[in-house]
């Protein structure tokens, strides 16, 4: 391990300085599902059933927003989502079922210092703890990493939330 003039540990130089990309993308394929990135016309009805019409009132507990009080509400929250850069707003696919069964973000998007959170997601039963589910995070991960250019990745949830910390640990997060 190198050491700096005051025979500290500090480990390598950065090797690259270059400033990381924002993110852009249309597909992101995997083997379980695809990540897209948010549109009304491509996601809505299918964003619909899980954010509004068979929403589950209790897992919006942690969530950054109150649930949804009408079809409207939604439609207006996904165009806000898909004009946004910062956040970045993607959607899961499974692909057995066809069907988008959660969304989440990348944010606090930092092109300088190569940093970037992921969050708000919302994810419908039938996807959660799922192969599909990890595979969707593994596929921005590595989109992030790869092909953004960026060396940090984040996943900030509350300590309550045991669904949401469990499955931060079960894709290699440390709390």
């Amino acid at each position: 391990m190198p050491l700096n003039q005051y025979q500290q540990e500090v480990g390598p130089s950065l090797v690259d300085a270059t400033p990381g990309k924002m993110p852009d993308i249309t597909l992101l394929d995997g083997h379980y599902c695809s990540v897209e990135h948010l549109t009304v016309a491509e996601h809505y009805e299918d964003i619909l059933d899980f954010y509004f019409t068979n929403q589950i009132l209790s897992e919006w507990t942690y969530m950054y927003a109150d649930p949804f009080e009408s079809e409207e509400a939604v439609r207006q929250c996904l165009e806000d989502y898909e004009q946004s850069s910062n956040p970045y707003f993607f959607a899961i696919r499974d692909k057995v079922s066809g069907t988008v069964l959660g969304t989440f973000s990348l944010m606090a998007i930092t092109p300088k210092n190569r940093s970037v959170e992921m969050g708000r997601v919302i994810l419908a039963p039938a996807i959660q703890k799922t192969r599909a589910a990890t595979e969707a995070q593994y596929l921005v991960m590595k989109y992030v990493f790869e092909g953004l250019n960026y060396r940090r990745y984040e996943w900030k949830c509350d300590s309550l939330n045991r669904p949401s910390v469990t499955a931060a640990q079960k894709t290699w997060f440390y709390l």
